[in-house]
């Protein structure tokens, strides 16, 4: 018995063995497995952290100076350091593994410094000199980035310690480590007060708080009213709006859902703001010249009156055209509604008009300094000008709208451009390349 006793021990002691030896291979292999991709994602975003560091030195160094500069030619030079250290430091800022909502302030401080800086070179550009508050507001962006600057040295000395890590998943964090997004949390807690900076440009602060143009006018209406307007569109024969959500912010209005079909209606006023059916089109019957023509009928039934056609593009079996509003012969382009054509029946599919309800109003509008002769006088030689030019109203990368002379010119190379020459200054403010495909035309 005592022989038979040990081989059993043995036996026993044996198998524990293996199924402990078995359990910590198997973990040992899965950390050798997840740690180097630890490994080398805290090394990407330790370099990135360091890039972001230099950059942003280099942006606070070129700030500082920007307030003393007086001369139009110091004051470029360091306008366009700004432009690059900005747009470089929000790249290396796209490269560190955080949460957005880590970065936000940081890319906000990052992309309006870059962006106002663009549109003062562009001012000194054309001859104009900075002003008082536009020197005062780069004297503020020096201080937040001086700010910055000594936050992201401190993250940077943390890393260097051990103190600070990205990722959860490395082995040997201790106790007093913490983590970069909570780091940057942190110090992100500085751009508290940030001074709003309105300025014309894509990311000034007055654009988040634009207001619709047209809907002041309008009193807001009930949702049983906005359910009566749903049912009596032209189109909605084919759909049963059921009521859903009520969406708020800048442009509220009331949706409605019929099967995968959305309809939106604005709360002021109860117009309409967007269709969309998303049905399949099995087919092809209709031209696109046969779409943009009952496209026009289908806004003339929805109310949009003195609206002129543009350009189509097809996808998908549906035919989106554009209209602009034109008020006194000049095209508005603010005022864009785009509406989609089934080409299998001719049935509007889509219709989206926010670019309307955001912009459209009555419009006092300057006469042009500049006649079309003078202003092509801004063209480049290397252009020709293949029709006759025309006068329209484009929106500004602030959303101010500028009166132009649009000229459709031909390149060196026959492709087809689009230059828009300001009617009172002769500059040139935007230019478009025309691409033309079997699927339509689109610009770039």
């Amino acid at each position: 018995m005592q022989k038979e006793t040990k081989i059993r021990l043995t036996v026993f002691v044996t198998a524990a063995l293996l199924v402990t030896g078995w359990g910590w291979w198997k973990n040992a292999s899965m950390l050798s497995a997840t740690q180097p991709a630890a490994r080398q994602a805290e090394y990407d975003n330790e370099r990135a952290l360091y890039d972001l560091t230099d950059t942003v030195s280099s942006l606070t160094t070129a700030l500082e100076k920007s307030r003393y500069a007086a001369t139009p030619p110091m004051q470029s030079a360091l306008l366009c350091q700004l432009i690059s250290s900005a747009s470089s430091a929000r790249q290396a800022l796209s490269c560190l593994e955080t949460g957005e909502e880590s970065t936000a302030p940081v890319s906000k401080f990052l992309s309006q410094t870059e962006d106002y800086s663009m549109v003062l070179l562009r001012r000194l550009s054309t001859g104009e000199t900075l002003s008082e508050e536009e020197t005062a507001s780069l004297s503020s962006l020096a201080s937040y980035s001086q700010k910055l600057q000594e936050a992201l040295q401190n993250l940077s000395s943390d890393f260097d310690n051990g103190l600070l890590h990205l990722s959860e998943e490395l082995p040997d964090l201790s106790e007093e480590s913490q983590l970069f997004a909570d780091a940057l949390d942190q110090a992100a807690e500085m751009f508290t007060g940030y001074p709003t900076l309105l300025y014309d440009g894509p990311f000034s602060d007055h654009i988040a708080q634009q207001e619709p143009a047209c809907l002041s006018q309008y009193e807001t209406v009930t949702a049983a009213q906005a359910q009566q307007t749903a049912d009596s569109l032209p189109f909605s024969g084919a759909y049963d709006w059921q009521a859903g959500a009520e969406e708020k912010g800048n442009l509220p209005c009331y949706t409605f859902q019929s099967g995968e079909s959305t309809l939106r209606l604005t709360c002021a006023g109860g117009l309409l703001l967007s269709f969309s059916d998303p049905r399949t089109v099995e087919e092809e019957n209709l031209s696109a010249q046969e779409a943009m023509e009952k496209a026009g009928e289908a806004l003339q039934s929805l109310g949009f009156s003195d609206m002129q056609s543009a350009y189509s593009y097809t996808a998908d079996g549906v035919c989106v055209c554009l209209f602009f509003y034109e008020q006194d012969n000049v095209i508005c382009y603010p005022d864009l509604v785009k509406v989609g054509i089934a080409l299998d029946d001719g049935s509007v599919v889509r219709v989206e008009a926010t670019g309307y309800r955001m912009n459209h109003q009555p419009r006092d509008l300057a006469s042009p300094a500049l006649s079309s002769s003078q202003a092509q006088q801004s063209l480049s030689s290397q252009l020709t000008v293949l029709q006759a030019p025309s006068l329209t109203l484009i929106p500004s990368p602030g959303g101010s709208e500028l009166l132009c002379w649009e000229f459709h010119c031909q390149g060196q190379e026959d492709e087809e451009l689009l230059v828009y020459i300001n009617a009172q200054t002769g500059y040139e403010e935007q230019m478009y390349e025309l691409l033309y495909s079997d699927a339509g035309t689109l610009t770039r």
